[in-house]
């Protein structure tokens, strides 16, 4: 009716996740110019947060929402915990490996029953590779590891009826503070 409400930003900030899967970008941090909250209502934000109030927050694994030429963002990537510093303290990095784990599961879905053998896990390898490998390709991963053979495969474990795929990942990390540094020379002394 015309009137200016306080509502909850969780839908627009879910509608900027959904974004980045629509725009060809499904591993890409949501956050600054990829975290823009686009909602034809929308007309600002409850606190202008400054950036001693964004420091404070992001130590509490807070992201706030600030308005950055006229445009409102999340400006944040961060996980509630932050006791330890750590690659799960992202938010990036948790929604990268709960996608990995999803897809790999699809996988794996089709090989429950077969048997255990060096064949079976091959082609499981082969399946799981091309999802790691497009993670890498898009930036989102420096590095990945597979395994499954018979090391983590071991006749005990065959014996139980069970099946180990270990997936090992470097995550990258996105640049959360740039640092510019100028330095003076005199004249004639730049190499």
């Amino acid at each position: 009716d015309g009137k200016t409400m306080l509502m909850p930003p969780a839908p627009d900030v879910s509608n900027a996740f959904m974004k980045k899967y629509q725009g060809g970008d499904p591993y890409g941090i949501v956050a600054n110019l990829n975290g823009i909250l686009n909602n034809r209502f929308l007309t600002g934000v409850e606190y202008m947060f400054d950036q001693e109030d964004r420091g404070n927050l992001e130590q509490m694994g807070i992201n706030p929402i600030i308005v950055n030429k006229n445009r409102v963002m999340i400006f944040g990537n961060k996980t509630a915990f932050q006791r330890v510093k750590s690659d799960f303290n992202l938010l990036h990095v948790r929604e990268l490996l709960n996608t990995i784990e999803i897809e790999t599961e699809a996988v794996l879905r089709n090989f429950v029953f077969d048997f255990n053998n060096p064949i079976v896990r091959g082609q499981i390898v082969t399946l799981v590779n091309p999802i790691l490998s497009a993670m890498r390709d898009s930036g989102a991963l420096a590095d990945y590891k597979i395994t499954m053979d018979s090391t983590n495969n071991t006749d005990d474990i065959i014996q139980d009826s069970l099946g180990i795929i270990d997936i090992s990942v470097i995550v990258t990390k996105g640049m959360e503070k740039i640092v510019q540094r100028i330095t003076v020379n005199k004249y004639g002394t730049i190499l």
